[in-house]
């Protein structure tokens, strides 16, 4: 397999572009697509930031005040 498959799409490894390329030639708004993606994204990171901010604050020093 060689960087020509995968740019030109012919591989089972694709680009992201070569995806979003793909998808805009077959009408999809992929603006829309992107808006959508970022959302989950965020909303992913919202729903696991309680978590997040509890390993953190237990893996620091105990010197330090929160």
């Amino acid at each position: 397999m060689s960087d020509c498959d995968i740019k030109g799409g012919q591989s089972s490894k694709r680009t992201l572009k070569t995806v979003f390329d793909r998808l805009q030639d077959e009408g999809q708004d992929i603006h829309l697509l992107k808006l959508k993606i970022t959302d989950v994204i965020i909303k992913t990171l919202m729903a696991i930031k309680p978590d997040l901010t509890h390993n953190y604050r237990m893996n620091q020093p105990n010197d330090r005040n929160f």
